[in-house]
């Protein structure tokens, strides 16, 4: 009879024993499914941000792009302005030399006219 109850005992303390690791067991299963979700919000914010930081990069690239497209546009354009500036500036001193050689034509014509008429009163 001392060995029933004794066994008895022993299978009782076993059954407590197995009912506190079934515990730990669905504690720790809990944490696990808990765990395994956090991280699979995680992940998918992850891609989110990925996505983000992907269309941001392409965004960037055809902005470089444009911007690299305005940049020769412009160094043509100012080519352009700068060859036009070159025509103009020679343009300008052709003017001021023609300008000059009127001046000097008129001063000429003015002095022979003097001498002209100074010679006619002769």
């Amino acid at each position: 009879m001392q060995r029933l109850e004794k066994r008895e005992q022993d299978l009782i303390k076993r059954e407590e024993t197995l009912a506190l690791e079934k515990r730990s067991l669905n504690e720790l299963k809990q944490r696990l499914e808990l765990e395994q979700s956090t991280f699979q919000i995680q992940q998918d914010d992850y891609k989110q941000k990925v996505n983000e930081i992907d269309h941001a990069n392409d965004s960037i690239k055809k902005e470089r792009d444009r911007l690299s497209q305005l940049y020769y546009e412009l160094h043509a354009l100012d080519g352009k302005h700068t060859g036009r500036l070159h025509q103009l500036q020679k343009s300008i001193s052709t003017l001021r030399q023609q300008e000059e050689q009127m001046t000097d034509a008129r001063i000429f014509v003015f002095e022979i006219k003097s001498y002209e008429s100074y010679f006619s009163v002769l």
